[in-house]
């Protein structure tokens, strides 16, 4: 009687998707009163990325925002505000782990 380990309820590794990498790099390269343009590198093979702005201002975050370039100018924020920025990539709908920028402060 052969016994086999492998387990009946999992499909096999090769038709899972990988998850993508994270971004890298992620800064911030211009901000006024009320935008911020953010700019990140990536390693991999990506679909698209997900941006996310939130302030300590407001208790629930914003849309996220999809982009497919490596740079996206993120407006209508709140001026005089500290916001807190992640860039998420997404491949095969399978998001990366999330990147944190630095935290910035609005004039």
């Amino acid at each position: 009687v052969e016994i086999s380990n492998h387990s009946h309820h999992h499909p096999p590794n090769y038709t899972l998707p990988v998850t993508p990498a994270p971004p890298r790099s992620l800064f911030a390269v211009n901000t006024t009163h009320s935008s911020v343009t953010l700019l990140w590198t990536e390693d991999g093979v990506v679909d698209y990325y997900q941006v996310l702005c939130r302030t300590s201002k407001e208790l629930k975050a914003g849309e996220p925002i999809t982009s497919t370039s490596h740079v996206l100018t993120v407006s209508g924020l709140i001026p005089s505000s500290s916001y807190n920025c992640t860039v998420t990539s997404f491949s095969y709908s399978t998001p990366s782990r999330p990147v944190n920028g630095d935290e910035l402060v609005l004039e």
